[in-house]
């Protein structure tokens, strides 16, 4: 895998929309869609910059065990949490020996629900500083609003919060009024705001988040201009 420059990582899991067959009465999978408001974000990208280079990474629904065999018997939709420690081995495994080696200088990261921790646990756990430009987050109900603290690494929190933009669904416990809804006021997470199902698929969201990486890319490259 030949990387270039500028790398758009998307991290996120498609849904079917399934069709029902009235004369077979089941499922019709030639008829069924797939819904997937990311490919309208690599189009984004697209139309804004032909320099970056797409990786879009899609979260098979039904997955094994993490330390499960090797049996069928065993494939299926996980729960949440061995879903995220899934995302969390394929991520690493993606920077360790495809991005991290690479020539990429300015790498953009998307994550979407179960996906986002994933990148979340990369920051922390890999030196992503010198590559990563931008970190972009759909968060929902069930996606634990973290803040980035490194015992290691003393710059790492107000790194992340000056190039993180999430969206945290309503449902998310982070709204409660506790602890995370203050931190979230003090910018901790980075810009947070609250959003909904449709969030993603927004078409004004999508243009917050073209707008947002333009202007961080923008301001990274400039000292290397001058």
């Amino acid at each position: 895998m030949q990387l270039s420059k500028k790398e758009l990582l998307t991290f996120h899991r498609v849904t079917i929309d399934p069709a029902y067959d009235p004369l077979a009465a089941n499922l019709s999978g030639a008829n069924s869609g797939v819904k997937d408001p990311i490919t309208k974000y690599i189009d984004a990208f697209r139309h804004w910059n032909e320099q970056y280079e797409i990786l879009d990474i899609n979260v098979p629904s039904n997955l094994p065990p993490v330390s499960g065999t090797n049996s069928p018997n065993n494939i299926q939709s996980p729960p949440y949490s061995n879903l995220e420690e899934h995302c969390r081995l394929l991520l690493c495994y993606l920077w360790d020996n495809f991005i991290s080696i690479s020539k990429a200088q300015s790498v953009v990261l998307i994550g979407v629900g179960a996906a986002f921790p994933a990148i979340h646990q990369l920051l922390l756990n890999r030196e992503c500083r010198e590559k990563v430009d931008c970190v972009v987050g759909f968060l929902n109900d069930k996606t634990q609003l973290k803040i980035l603290k490194s015992h290691s690494d003393e710059y790492l929190s107000g790194w992340y919060r000056n190039i993180a933009r999430l969206w945290v669904d309503a449902a998310n416990p982070a709204w409660d009024g506790g602890d995370a809804e203050r931190r979230i006021s003090k910018g901790r997470y980075g810009k947070v705001t609250k959003s909904d199902s449709t969030t993603v698929a927004s078409e004004i969201v999508r243009n917050e988040v073209v707008e947002f990486v333009r202007d961080i890319v923008k301001r990274n490259e400039e000292p290397m201009s001058e």
